[in-house]
């Protein structure tokens, strides 16, 4: 097994490792607080609070994650013309 190829590309390599970093970052800046918010929903005794954060919740928990992996490569595909 040639491994030069890695140390040929080690540039690129490290460029798509800080873009994972970053949209890890980004998807825990935007997914924490919004947990938060959705759970503290979820107990709430205000029935107006509790119902669309219940629906939010049930709804997102039925769709498979399959579909929303579709959704996201034929949507991006589509829109951006990759």
């Amino acid at each position: 097994m040639d491994w030069s190829v890695i140390s040929r590309n080690l540039p690129l390599l490290m460029g798509g490792l800080l873009t994972t970093f970053k949209l890890a970052a980004f998807a825990l800046l935007g997914g924490l607080p919004l947990g938060i918010l959705v759970g503290l929903g979820r107990i709430s005794s205000k029935k107006w609070i509790y119902y669309p954060v219940s629906f939010y919740v049930n709804f997102l928990r039925n769709i498979p994650l399959i579909l929303v992996i579709f959704w996201f490569s034929f949507g991006c595909h589509c829109l951006y013309h990759f």
